[in-house]
C-alpha cells in the first residue's frame, strides 16, 4: 500500500479528535545585552558563539501553540529572531494550536499528505495520545528520533528530559522508541496560588472575622458569614457567596462536581476514581459516599439552603459569570486558575486593593486527598516531525533546545538583553518594568517576545530551573516579580499565613509535589464497554447532582444520593474501578521510577 493509501486508511479510523488542553556586557552564551528602555521591538540581540546556523535560513512549517501572534506567516519577534540567528531556522506557522482550529485542521492534512513539518499531536477521543501516535507511525508519517542518536546527547543530559522521554516511550509509543516531544511538562501551582485551590475574597474574609474551617461543612458556614458581611459589587448589590456557570456544556461550569475538586483526576474516567500520588483510591469516586465528589455535593446542598448560591448560577453561561467576577458580585472561587488573571481589574473595580482572592489549602480534613502542586507529564503537548520535513535534523536539533531549561527560559521571557539579563551568580533578573506586568498582559510583553509560543516549551510556567538557582521558568512568577507589586490583601495575607514570602509554603499551601498520569496513556484504550458506561454515569450524574443541591430537607437530598449511588453501582462503576486498577498496578513500577528519576533531578540529587 502506498503511503498516501495508509494515510487514508488512518484518517477513516480517527473518529473524533478533540482538543488538548538588561545591563551591558556578554552573558555565559556571548550574547550581546542591552539596557533596554522605551520601544524595545527593534533591539536584536545577537547569536551566540555556539550558534548552529551557517548563513542559510531553513523553513519550518508548523502547528504549535501561539498566544498573540497571528498564525499564518513567518514570524519577526524577538524570540523567532533569535531562532533564526542561532539555528538558522525561522518558522511558518501555519496553524495555532491555542484553539480546535489544528485539531479540526489535522484529519485533512493528514488525508492530503501535507503535515507540517512540525506539529502537535492531537488526542483521539478513544485512544487517547498514543492512539493518534500509533496510527501516524503505522502510516510512516513521523519521524523516528531514534534514527538520529548523535543529536539526543544533549537531550539526555537532563534528567528531567530523559525522564520524560522515559514516560513517552512507555506509554506513549507504540513501541518503545521516541517519536515525539513532550512539551510544557511541570508544576502546576503558581507563585501566588495553586491552580485549583479554594480561593476567597480576602476583603469579605476580613470583614467576617478571617473564621476558620477545617471542612467543607464549616466552609459553607464561614461562606455565609462572608456574604453577609460583604460590601456591595460595582452594581450596588451584595454579592452572593457562590456562582457558577453551569448553564455552559458540561464540565467547566461544575469544575468541582465533575473533578471532585482534585485536579488529579484522570478526565478519561472522571466518573470512577480519583488519583492521589501515583495510585488510584479504593473510594469509588461516584458509588461511594465518602469521596471527594459527595463531600462537595453535600458542601453545595448546605450552601443553597443556606442561600448564599447565586439564583441566575443554573442558568449563567460563562461570559456572564466572567463578568460577574470581575464585578465583585461574588466571593468564592473554585476555579483557582481564574484569580491570578482577574484580581487586578476587581480590586480597581471595586476601588478596594483588599478585595482580591487569596488561595487557600484544602481544609484540613481532607489535607491528604486534596493535595496542591503536581508534575504534569507533557503528554498534551507533544510535538511530532513530518517524516516528508526536508530539514529533520534542524527540527531535531531546535526542538531539543526547546524542550531544555535554557531554552524554556528564552521562549517564556525573550532573549537575553530585553526583559531580562544573567547575573553575576548565573541568575537571570527580570527588569522591573517586565517584571510588573501583569501574568495575562500579552500586548505588553509582545515586545519582549515573551510567551508568544505558549505552550511551546519544555519546562512549563511555574517550573523551577535547576540550572538557573531554582529561579520559575516564566520570571513573572518570580518572587522578585511579586515583591514589585504586591497589593495591601497579599500583605495581610501573608501575615495570616505567616508566609515570608510569595513562594513561601505557607503562602503556596500546597502538599509536596505529587507525580500524576493519564491512565488513558499509560493503560491503552478504555474498553468500549466501559467507555460507554462511564459516559453513561458522567451524563446522569450531570443532570441529577442539582435535583441533589436544591434539596431542601436533609431526608430529600439523602434520598437522592441514594439514588445516584444505585445508579453507579448498576452502572459498573465497581467494576470499571477494578479494571483501572488493575492496569495501574500494572505500570505501576515503570511511573514510580520516572517520578523518581524528576523528583531527584529536581531535589539535585
Amino acid at each position: 500500500m502506498k503511503k498516501s493509501n495508509k494515510i487514508l486508511a488512518v484518517l477513516l479510523s480517527l473518529v473524533m479528535v478533540m482538543s488538548l488542553f538588561g545591563g551591558c556586557g556578554k552573558n555565559s552564551n556571548g550574547t550581546a545585552n542591552k539596557e533596554v528602555s522605551g520601544d524595545v521591538t527593534k533591539e536584536a540581540t545577537k547569536a551566540p558563539e555556539d550558534s548552529k546556523a551557517s548563513g542559510e535560513v531553513a523553513t519550518l512549517t508548523g502547528a504549535i501553540f501561539l498566544e498573540s501572534v497571528e498564525s499564518n506567516s513567518i514570524k519577526t519577534d524577538p524570540v523567532s529572531n533569535y531562532i533564526r540567528d542561532r539555528f538558522g531556522v525561522q518558522f511558518d506557522v501555519i496553524s495555532d494550536c491555542s484553539g480546535n482550529t489544528w485539531n479540526e485542521q489535522f484529519p485533512t492534512q493528514l488525508a492530503s499528505d501535507s503535515l507540517p513539518d512540525v506539529f502537535l499531536l492531537v488526542k483521539d477521543a478513544a485512544t487517547g495520545y498514543a492512539g493518534t501516535l500509533k496510527k501516524l507511525v503505522d502510516a510512516g508519517a513521523v519521524a523516528c528520533l531514534d534514527d538520529y542518536p548523535d543529536l539526543f546527547k544533549d537531550y539526555n543530559s537532563d534528567p528531567v528530559l530523559k525522564a520524560e522521554m522515559d514516560y513517552h516511550r512507555d506509554f506513549v509509543s507504540p513501541d518503545g522508541k521516541a517519536y515525539g516531544f513532550p512539551m510544557y511538562f511541570g508544576e502546576s501551582n503558581y507563585a501566588k496560588g495553586l491552580v485549583d485551590t479554594i480561593a476567597l475574597r480576602w476583603d469579605a474574609f476580613e470583614a467576617a472575622g478571617k473564621p476558620e474551617f477545617k471542612n467543607f461543612d464549616e466552609l459553607a458556614d464561614v461562606l455565609k458569614k462572608m456574604q453577609d458581611a460583604a460590601p456591595v459589587d460595582v452594581n450596588g448589590d451584595k454579592p452572593y457567596a457562590i456562582s457558577g456557570w453551569f448553564g455552559e456544556a458540561q464540565g467547566w461550569g461544575d469544575w468541582p462536581l465533575i473533578y471532585g475538586y482534585q485536579q488529579m483526576i484522570s478526565q478519561s474516567s472522571a466518573a470512577i476514581q480519583y488519583h492521589n500520588e501515583d495510585k488510584i483510591s479504593d473510594v469509588n469516586y461516584y458509588a461511594d459516599e465518602k469521596s471527594p465528589y459527595y463531600e462537595y455535593l453535600k458542601f453545595m446542598n448546605k450552601a443553597y439552603n443556606l442561600g448564599i448560591i447565586d439564583p441566575d448560577a443554573w442558568t449563567m453561561k460563562w461570559d456572564q459569570y466572567n463578568t460577574e467576577m470581575e464585578n465583585g458580585s461574588f466571593l468564592y472561587c473554585p476555579a483557582g486558575w481564574l484569580t491570578d488573571q482577574k484580581n487586578n481589574i476587581i480590586t480597581t473595580n471595586l476601588k478596594d486593593e483588599n478585595a482580591g482572592f487569596v488561595h487557600f489549602k484544602a481544609p484540613s480534613d481532607y489535607a491528604d486527598t486534596y493535595s496542591g502542586g503536581y508534575w504534569d507529564y507533557g503528554t498534551s503537548c507533544t510535538y511530532v516531525i513530518s517524516s516528508k520535513c526536508k530539514n529533520i535534523e534542524k527540527a531535531i536539533e531546535l526542538l531539543t533546545w526547546i524542550s531544555s531549561q535554557e531554552g524554556s527560559l528564552i521562549m517564556e521571557n525573550g532573549p537575553e538583553g530585553l526583559a531580562w539579563k544573567m547575573g553575576d551568580d548565573g541568575v537571570p533578573v527580570g527588569n522591573d518594568d517586565y517584571l510588573k506586568m501583569g501574568q495575562f498582559d500579552s500586548e505588553g510583553y509582545k515586545q519582549y517576545g515573551a510567551n508568544l509560543y505558549h505552550h511551546f516549551k519544555g519546562y512549563s510556567d511555574a517550573t523551577t530551573l535547576s540550572k538557573y538557582g531554582n529561579v520559575t521558568a516564566n520570571l513573572r512568577l518570580s518572587d522578585a516579580a511579586n515583591q514589585l507589586s504586591i497589593k495591601p490583601y497579599e500583605k495581610s495575607a501573608m501575615e495570616y499565613f505567616g508566609a515570608k514570602s510569595f513562594t513561601d509554603e505557607n503562602w503556596l499551601n500546597r502538599a509536596n509535589t505529587t507525580f500524576t498520569f493519564n491512565l488513558i496513556d499509560a493503560s491503552g484504550a478504555v474498553p468500549d464497554d466501559y467507555a460507554m458506561a462511564s459516559a453513561n454515569i458522567v451524563n446522569y450524574f450531570f443532570n441529577q447532582q442539582f435535583a441533589a443541591i436544591q434539596a431542601k430537607t436533609d431526608a430529600d437530598y439523602q434520598a437522592i444520593v441514594a439514588d445516584m449511588i444505585k445508579y453507579a453501582k448498576d452502572g459498573g462503576a465497581e467494576d470499571i474501578q477494578k479494571y483501572y486498577q488493575k492496569k495501574q498496578n500494572e505500570v505501576k513500577d515503570s511511573l514510580s521510577n520516572i517520578s523518581s528519576q524528576i523528583g531527584n533531578a529536581l531535589a539535585g540529587k
